[in-house]
């Protein structure tokens, strides 16, 4: 007997095997949004397309547009495929979005590294799936489109994003002189767009070191760079003036908002389907995109991606499995969990889909999000415990957040940062075993370095500096819970601070004895007996 689908609801279920979230109806209450991504490129995809991407930082290297607030409302902009058919002129999109023409079929696919939306509107059946290969800059649409009816269809097919280019703030802030330095053209059947002034810390007199990007190995009859040409006067994504006439406009994305719009006529015999793909992404000279187009111009080579990406997914899953009595809890441990814990360390707050971007990283949430993907991949989790030792700096404190584009952060005198640190190495030498990582020289972020023990018994010691005359420890600018900051008057103590100072050195001293610090063991030892009478005494009721 087949399985049955998981945890059903109005608006999806898990698949039988858990390893997909099938939506069957696209007015969900929020945009549920997938995270695909490999180390340096990341694409936001809602169920109906929805969303943005980024290389690197999603602050000063974004590629498509983001509009904070409005698309929690209305999941735009996106990555779109409007269809329209030649011989009624009636037109709808792949995903629903933007037109939201009612279909006849719809369902979206969330799955680990992709997501795929299929639908069938007017006898036409559509599929795209979207996913960001292991290696390299760029985005795949893997498109499949079937002839269901009797006759033959003649469709012209457009693509469309809205570009950001570069710096997300200027774009969202000063949009209408941010886009006078927008730069695009048509090659090939590519269009290619920059700006040529990047707004960033350091320097502002520069443009854009990056050219994103858009093709399809199905070619193109036309294109359109120009939003406002392409939309037509009091006409909107639902409506397009371009899309409703059938023509593209050629239409320059110099100085003006500028889209990638680009079109193709095909004709399908009944029952006939075709396959495409259709790639966007950065390349950093204009030449190197004759190499991409080169490598994928085969819908095989870009199948050969998609197999690799499954590969890995599934090897990364069956590091560790867990079987329960309910289906539920393991379909959210096996997979759902570890997926999300291994986006958080890759990216950490520095995006989300509902949260305004930047490039910054939240020290202590980035701490915590390690721990997730620990036990799948050491080497990785080791790779982001030293990036996060490098932000201490000599004194003992850490960065609160910093900016991973300029590698300059805050030190913002919150009570609970450092004890951060500390759960994180002693989180990373609990699950490996290896203590001498104690003794591997990391540097400080300001000046020198140091054994990672002596990291770990700085960010101690400067917590345990800042106590009250109780010998607690005092509240400062804020615990964990941001909302209550200040500390009255200064006097203020932590009481989770405190707690979370003896709970970190419980698990720390017996490694440091297992190490052969007993003297540092000892002491510490010894602080934890003075703070545990002191909670007992004063923050404790009986």
């Amino acid at each position: 007997m087949a399985r049955e689908p998981v945890c059903k609801t109005k608006y999806g279920f898990f698949s039988p095997d858990g390893q997909e979230y099938v939506i069957t109806r696209p007015d969900t209450p929020k945009p549920w949004v997938n995270h695909l991504s490999n180390k340096r490129y990341c694409s936001m995809v809602s169920h109906t397309g929805g969303g943005y991407s980024f290389v690197d930082d999603s602050g000063y290297n974004r590629i498509m547009r983001e509009q904070p607030g409005d698309e929690i409302i209305t999941d735009r902009p996106g990555r779109y495929l409007y269809l329209r058919d030649n011989n009624t002129g009636e037109y709808w999109s792949a995903g629903w979005q933007p037109v939201q023409e009612e279909p006849t079929f719809w369902e979206a696919r969330h799955g680990l590294g992709y997501t795929q939306v299929s639908s069938v509107n007017h006898e036409v059946q559509t599929s795209i799936r979207f996913f960001v290969p292991r290696q390299g800059l760029h985005e795949f649409w893997m498109v499949r489109i079937k002839n269901l009816s009797w006759k033959k269809k003649d469709l012209t097919l457009f693509t469309y994003v809205e570009w950001c280019l570069g710096n997300f703030h200027s774009d969202l802030l000063d949009r209408s002189f941010d886009v006078l330095f927008n730069k695009t053209e048509f090659d090939r059947d590519v269009i290619l767009a920059t700006k040529t002034r990047w707004i960033r810390p350091d320097r502002r007199d520069l443009a854009w070191d990056k050219h994103a990007f858009i093709y399809s190995n199905l070619g193109a009859d036309g294109y359109d760079c120009n939003k406002a040409k392409f939309l037509g006067s009091f006409h909107y994504l639902k409506n397009p003036q371009v899309i409703e006439e059938g023509e593209c406009l050629q239409s320059s994305g110099d100085g003006t908002d500028a889209v990638g719009v680009l079109s193709k006529k095909i004709s399908l015999k009944p029952g006939q389907e075709i396959c495409f793909d259709i790639c966007l992404g950065v390349v950093f000279e204009k030449s190197e995109i004759d190499s991409i187009r080169k490598r994928y111009h085969d819908h095989q080579e870009v199948e050969k991606e998609w197999q690799e990406l499954q590969l890995y997914w599934q090897k990364y899953l069956e590091m560790i499995k867990v079987e329960t009595p309910d289906e539920k809890f393991n379909v959210s441990v096996n997979y759902w969990n570890k997926y999300q814990a291994w986006i958080t360390p890759h990216w950490s707050e520095m995006d989300s889909y509902y949260i305004s971007g930047g490039a910054t990283y939240g020290f202590r949430d980035e701490c915590q999000h390690i721990l997730g993907i620990l036990p799948h991949d050491e080497a990785f989790a080791k790779e982001k415990l030293v990036y996060l030792l490098e932000h201490q700096v000599a004194d003992g404190q850490v960065l609160h957040n910093f900016d991973v584009f300029t590698d300059k952060g805050s030190l913002t005198g919150h009570a609970d940062d450092c004890q951060w640190l500390v759960m994180a190495v002693i989180n990373h030498l609990e699950e490996t075993g290896k203590l001498e990582f104690l003794n591997e020289t990391v540097d400080y972020h300001d000046v020198g370095k140091g054994k990672v023990v002596e990291h770990v018994t700085r960010a101690m010691d400067y917590t345990l500096s800042n106590r009250s005359s109780r010998k607690l420890a005092l509240h400062r600018t804020a615990d964990w819970n941001d909302a209550l900051a200040g500390g009255h008057l200064g006097k203020g103590e932590s009481m989770m601070v405190s707690n979370q100072i003896c709970w970190n050195i419980n698990r720390l001293v017996p490694i440091l004895k297992k190490a052969g610090m007993t003297q540092l063991a000892k002491r510490y030892q010894s602080i934890y007996q003075e703070i545990k009478l002191a909670l007992n005494k004063h923050a404790w009721d009986g």
